[in-house]
């Protein structure tokens, strides 16, 4: 066939680009100390240059809380053959979610109002404690259970400003505002794992009620009290902490940054001893009580100051009319 005069004509391909996030997750060896060089510090937490930090102020209120008697774990409400039953029960909790479903509500005791209840979301509506340098992300949040607030108890205008920091998640009916949380590990998990994972969550919770506290002040308010519990659950044994916030002047690695700590509020080994586990689920259920008290209280004055600004459009729009 004699050759053709035509141009020949090459189809390009478009070629895509794709940039691949590196996910640095609560499992990797260095998610702690990725915390540690951005001022979120774990329990017993001590400066490099031998300085402890400063206890919570409310320390001694959280202590008195946890340790306030509950009729519902008085000898006559929870038995030996109770604690017997839950030892059995303990015992053949075998995976994560086995101990999820099957010993924590035992713990809980009933709660009551468990609308506000949620867990094994990922909070990917949340801003990142910490930016990392190109690529890299740390993993969302993602506790086991949190108690968080019904979304109609905090204005909308307040939710809209704040909420890359207090509303977890996109599905608006879910809880805002946590600052409860547990994790849960089976007999085969990680308690060092659970204790980055309780922190961390931990310290997301309490920037929010830090930004609810400081709504629309010119400088945020840290009062060095806790306003937030995080607890974790593994081998049989229940740690709670505190989580509190300090704006530091003398840091060792930065001047004047925002810092959070975690305080150890008391550790149990629930199933060897009736009267550990009696001392255990009451500090649990105390401190939830008062976690909400916190919680309750910061929404309350986010949405005074919105009244009060509402209140000053309002005479204005009156004192125009009057004109």
């Amino acid at each position: 066939m004699p050759p053709t005069n035509r141009p020949s004509i090459l189809k390009s391909k478009k070629v895509t680009t794709t940039t691949k996030t590196n996910i640095t997750r609560s499992y990797s060896r260095n998610f702690e100390q990725i915390l540690k060089d951005n001022g979120v510090f774990p329990a017993f937490y001590e400066y490099p240059d031998g300085r402890i930090p400063e206890d919570p102020r409310n320390l001694d209120e959280i202590k008195r809380r946890a340790k306030q008697r509950r009729s519902s774990l008085s000898p006559s409400r929870f038995t030996d053959k109770d604690f017997k039953k839950f030892q059995y029960i303990a015992a053949k909790a075998m995976k994560e979610e086995q101990v999820t479903k099957s010993v924590i509500p035992i713990i809980e005791g009933s709660s009551g109002e468990t609308k506000y209840v949620c867990g094994k979301i990922p909070f990917l509506n949340l801003q990142s404690l910490v930016e990392l340098a190109g690529n890299e992300k740390l993993t969302p949040g993602n506790p086991d259970l949190y108690d968080g607030a019904p979304p109609e108890q905090l204005k909308r205008q307040i939710r809209d400003e704040l909420t890359s920091t207090i509303i977890p998640s996109t599905q608006d009916n879910l809880p805002v505002a946590p600052n409860f949380f547990l994790h849960v590990k089976g007999p085969d998990g990680s308690g060092a794992i659970a204790h980055r994972q309780c922190v961390y969550d931990g310290v997301l919770g309490e920037r929010g009620q830090n930004q609810l506290r400081s709504y629309r002040r010119a400088r945020p308010k840290f009062d060095m009290n806790a306003h937030t519990i995080t607890s974790t659950y593994e081998s049989n044994k229940l740690s709670i902490y505190a989580i509190y916030t300090a704006q530091t002047s003398s840091s060792v690695y930065v001047n004047n940054r925002q810092e959070y700590f975690t305080h150890l509020i008391d550790s149990c080994s629930m199933n060897g001893d009736i009267e550990d586990f009696r001392r255990g689920a009451t500090a649990f259920r105390n401190l939830r009580d008062w976690a909400k008290e916190q919680r309750d209280e910061a929404i309350k004055l986010a949405n005074s100051v919105m009244d009060q600004i509402e209140g000053e459009k309002g005479a204005g729009k009156e004192n125009e009319a009057l004109v």
